[in-house]
């Protein structure tokens, strides 16, 4: 009985295992793709703006609280030590990391749900290369920030849903 039970744990901590080496690969995949193509400065409109806020330390617009996106500016202060590049590049790169976070954590939803690993793969690159996520990954906009929290959020919930205990 007791050997039963160690070799589901077995089998069980050897699938979390390769689903952690899905997650990572569809992470590395989505990395390449949106650094490859990742703007190489400074950008116009909404993105300059950030970049420009990035570079002044600037977490609170003065012009209205829902332009704030305080945790976009301090994950991109984290980087500001890094030699990377000028703050603009580093912007876009946050942009970059915070996208193929997102791409790895839909992927691994769709896996989770649908208990099949080529669901993962298939939602993942269909993220991946849809044209708005593509263009928010590339330059320096807060909204994949925001994507990354909130599909690390449901990936979170599958979890409780699926195992019953609480993940952080």
């Amino acid at each position: 009985m007791q050997d039963e039970a160690a070799r589901t744990a077995r089998q069980g901590g050897g699938k979390r295992s390769s689903q952690g080496w899905l997650w990572l690969a569809m992470l590395a995949v989505a990395l390449l793709l949106y650094v490859a193509t990742l703007a190489p400065g400074v950008v116009w409109q909404d993105g300059g703006e950030a970049q420009l806020r990035c570079l002044l330390r600037q977490l609170r617009d003065p012009r209205s609280l829902a332009r704030s996106h305080i945790v976009y500016y301090l994950l991109a202060w984290l980087l500001e030590p890094f030699p990377l590049g000028d703050a603009a590049r580093k912007a876009n790169l946050l942009a970059a990391v915070a996208g193929a976070v997102t791409v790895a954590n839909i992927g691994w939803a769709a896996a989770a749900l649908t208990r099949r690993r080529l669901a993962g793969l298939v939602g993942a690159a269909i993220v991946m290369v849809s044209h708005t996520h593509w263009q928010m990954s590339t330059s320096a906009e807060v909204y994949t920030v925001s994507l990354a929290l909130l599909s690390g959020q449901v990936c979170l919930l599958i979890r409780f849903c699926r195992d019953g205990r609480v993940v952080w």
